[in-house]
Formats: C-alpha cells, structure tokens, sequence
C-alpha cells in the first residue's frame, strides 16, 4: 500500500508537470530526441512487431525458474521458485519501455551499449535490434535468467550479436574495460545499488554518455536515489520519463535542463 500511494503521487505531479512529446521544450537537443521518439514511432513498432508476439508467449510460458536473489528483492514473489509467465509480467519492461529504448539507441547511434540487468533477455533483443550489427553487453547476477535469455536469443534471433555476462555488477565494471557510451541500469532498484552504479560512470569524465534509469518511482528509496542523481548531474540533459530516468552527457550542450516528459 505503501509503494503504490508513493508511485501513484509522484504519478500526478508528473502529469502536471510533464511535457507533451517535445511541446514546451526549449533545449534544442532536448526537442531532438523528443521529436525522434515521436516521429520514428511508427517504424520502431513496425520493427518490434516480432519481440511484441515473443513477449506474448513469455507470458503464457509455465516454466519455472530459480531466482538467485542480487538485486532489491521482490514486492510480489515469495518463493525463490517462479514460473516464467509470472517473471515476464511483473519483472521485465513492458513493450512500451523496450520500444523507447529501441528508439533512443536508433537516435543515439552510440557505440557500446550496457544493459545491466538482464532478466529473461526481452528487453536485451530490442536493444540488440536497434543496435544490430553492433554488440550489446548484458550482465546479471543470476545464471539461470542467464542460460534463459541466451535460449531464448538461440531460438527466435540468433543472428543479433549479444554478450551475455554472469556476474555481478560492480564486479563486471571492475574487470571490463568497454567504453560504453549507453547504458541501461535496471537491475538495482534501491539507493544505494543505483548511487554506486551512477557515481561509477560518472566519474569516467566522458563527454558523450546516455544512462537511463528504470523504475525511478518504485520505491520511496529508488526515488531518492533519482533525486540525487538530477541534482549532481546538473550540467547534463536530464529527462524525466516517469517510467524511466535518462541522463544525457553531450558536448553540445551549453548548460544544463530538466525536462518532465509524456512518450506515447
């Protein structure tokens, strides 16, 4: 009860404040990337239309998997033990979260792409087609979600080139040395997980970066941890998206801006 009055509140204030696809927003690159997600809608959902239909057997899929327990823990499963079906509808991003980053790698054009928090790998296709005939790293602390995600590649999109990392986060960005010029944090859902993560990449001084945020509002300490992040990346283009946070690094920019925004 508690985490749904504190989602649904920070819901309202994003509704009175948020821009409407790019409407009422001056930072000329802030317009750019609002206008792209807006005018490449179409193309994008033409292109998942495939990932849309997978995602549909995901969710009928009644195999069980063991959950290894690294991230923040679960508001919804008490067992470790959790059908396949269950995971797909609580703890992976809906088809409208996936499409927006699809979109915004198709923008980007970045490089080296991150997603840290690999879950059963839905999400990782839709980045990896957007990126496609680049490789995108995905990392997770559980090796059964691990062995799942590359099955589920192997069978409906073995051509996509993704490297999938068990391990955990910290200790991946201890031992690798990529560049990575976007990066998808979605499997540290508390404060102190997301500060280490953002303090991390932060402190590589790169002047091109895009880090985007999942879940800013689902917890009390999950939004702190957000608003820590918008104040201590002042000089960046910051876009609240509700359902995602995005922090953009670019030369380009003259100064920093904090935009609420609506993506349909």
């Amino acid at each position: 009860m508690q985490f749904a009055l504190h989602q649904l509140g920070y819901a309202i204030r994003h509704v009175m404040l948020a821009h409407s696809n790019g409407h009422g927003v001056h930072s000329p690159l802030a317009f750019d990337v609002c206008n792209a997600l807006k005018a490449t809608k179409s193309d994008a959902e033409l292109q998942c239309q495939q990932l849309k239909a997978l995602r549909f057997k995901i969710l009928r899929d009644s195999q069980i998997l063991k959950d290894a327990g690294l991230g923040a823990g679960s508001r919804v499963f008490k067992s470790e033990y959790r059908p396949v079906k269950k995971i797909a509808r609580w703890g992976i991003s809906t088809h409208h979260k996936a499409r927006i980053l699809f979109q915004l790698i198709r923008y980007f054009n970045p490089h080296h792409v991150l997603e840290l928090g690999t879950s059963l790998g839905l999400t990782t296709l839709y980045m990896a087609m957007a990126q496609f005939p680049r490789d995108v790293n995905t990392v997770d602390g559980n090796k059964v979600y691990i062995d799942f995600a590359q099955r589920l590649q192997k069978q409906y999109h073995p051509n996509l080139n993704i490297t999938y990392n068990h391990a955990a986060f910290q200790t991946f960005l201890n031992t690798n040395n990529t560049d990575f010029d976007f990066i998808f944090i979605d499997g540290a859902h508390d404060y102190q997980s997301t500060i280490a993560l953002y303090e991390h990449f932060n402190k590589q001084q790169r002047s091109n970066q895009i880090l985007v945020f999942d879940d800013i509002y689902w917890s009390p300490s999950m939004t702190k941890a957000w608003h820590f992040i918008t104040q201590s990346a002042s000089q960046h283009l910051i876009l609240d998206a509700f359902i995602l946070g995005i922090v953009i690094k670019n030369d380009n920019l003259r100064s920093g801006y904090h935009y609420h925004i609506n993506i349909k």
